[in-house]
C-alpha cells in the first residue's frame, strides 16, 4: 500500500462527498453530507470542517473537485450553488491546514476525467469524454492525453446548449439544456406532479421520501405515464448530445456520471447508442464506445486525488 494520502472533496450542487485516498487508489475513509441550501460562506465553511477533520492526519495534500469553473486555482464559481460566484476557496482553506501539504482545487468536469483515466472505465486512454449528469450537466474533455480547458477554464459547459432555433429566456441561472436535463429540472417537475397517482391509491408523494430525480425514476419503472414519456425524451436529448460531442471531438470513449446520467443510461442505453450510431459522424462512431463509469459516485473524488499526487 503506498504511503501518500490525500483528503479528496467532491463539492456538489446536493451533495458534498469526501474520503482519504492513497496513492494506489485505495479509499481509507470516506463519507457524505448535504450541501447546504444557504450556499455561499455556509458552504465554505463546510468543506472547512472536512479540512479541519483531517488535518492532524500526515496528508501530501488536499483536492478538492468543485461544480463550476476555477480560476488562478483560487477563485471559484459554481451557478448550482448559491452566492459562489468568484469565492476564492483557497486562502480559506489553505488556512485551516495545520500542515504545508499541496492543495489542487480542480472542477468536476476536469476531475471526473482524471478519475476515470486513473482507475476507471477510460484507463490508459487519452481521448476521452465524461459526460456528468447530476445537479447539472457538464462534459470532461482530454484530447491526445491533455485536458481540455478553454480560454477562461469553462470548456465542457454543455450544459449550455441549446434545444432549439427560437432560444427564449431562461428560467435561471442554469442552461438551456439544464433546464431539460439535469437533476434540478427533473425533481422541479417531480413536484409539478407530487399528487399524481402512480399506483392505486398511492401518488408520488406517497411513494418517495424525497421528491427529487430518483423518484422520477421510480414512478418510470412502475410505469407512470407522465415519467416514462419524460425520460424517453430526456434520453433522445442525450443521445443527440452524445452525437454532437463525439462529431465534434473525436473521442476513444464517452463516460457517463453522475447520479441522473447513471439512471438514464441503465434504463436507456439502447436508445442512446441508436440515436448516437444515427447522428453522428460515422468515422468518429466507429472509433467510439459509450459506457457508465466504473467507479461510481467516487470519479471526481479519484481525479482531485490525482491532481494533487500526479498532476
Amino acid at each position: 500500500m503506498s504511503s501518500r494520502l490525500v483528503l479528496s472533496i467532491d463539492v456538489g450542487g446536493t451533495k458534498i462527498a469526501y474520503a482519504l485516498v492513497d496513492g494506489l487508489g485505495n479509499v481509507l475513509e470516506q463519507g457524505h453530507m448535504m450541501t447546504d441550501k444557504r450556499g455561499g460562506n455556509y458552504v465554505v465553511n463546510q468543506v472547512r470542517e472536512v479540512v479541519t477533520r483531517y488535518s492532524h492526519r500526515e496528508l501530501d495534500g488536499v483536492g478538492i473537485c468543485v461544480p463550476g469553473a476555477v480560476w488562478r486555482g483560487s477563485y471559484v464559481w459554481a451557478p448550482n450553488i448559491r452566492g459562489w460566484d468568484g469565492v476564492n476557496l483557497r486562502s480559506t482553506i489553505k488556512n485551516s491546514l495545520k500542515q504545508p501539504a499541496k492543495l489542487k482545487i480542480v472542477d468536476d468536469r476536469e476531475a471526473s476525467v482524471l478519475g476515470e483515466v486513473w482507475l476507471g472505465s477510460a484507463r490508459g486512454m487519452r481521448n476521452v469524454i465524461t459526460l456528468i449528469i447530476g445537479t447539472g450537466v457538464g462534459a470532461g474533455i482530454m484530447i491526445d492525453g491533455k485536458i481540455l480547458r478553454g480560454a477562461t477554464n469553462v470548456a465542457g459547459a454543455v450544459g449550455w446548449w441549446l434545444l432549439s432555433q427560437r432560444p427564449r429566456k431562461r428560467k435561471s441561472r442554469r442552461g438551456y439544456l439544464e433546464e431539460v436535463v439535469s437533476g434540478l429540472s427533473l425533481s422541479e417537475l417531480v413536484s409539478k406532479h407530487a399528487s399524481e397517482e402512480v399506483l392505486p391509491g398511492k401518488t408520488l408523494r406517497d411513494l418517495c421520501e424525497e421528491l427529487d430525480a430518483r423518484c422520477l425514476f421510480r414512478a418510470h419503472d412502475l410505469g407512470a405515464p407522465f415519467a416514462v414519456k419524460t425520460l424517453r425524451k430526456v434520453a433522445l436529448v442525450v443521445g443527440i448530445l452524445v452525437a454532437n460531442l463525439v462529431s465534434a471531438l473525436n473521442p476513444e470513449i464517452v463516460v457517463f456520471g453522475g447520479s441522473v446520467g447513471v439512471e438514464l443510461w441503465i434504463r436507456f442505453k439502447d436508445l442512446i447508442e441508436e440515436v448516437f450510431s444515427r447522428v453522428a459522424q460515422p468515422v468518429a462512431v466507429r472509433a467510439c464506445k459509450i459506457t457508465a463509469t466504473a467507479l461510481g459516485s467516487l470519479s471526481c473524488l479519484y481525479g482531485a486525488a490525482y491532481a494533487v499526487l500526479y498532476r
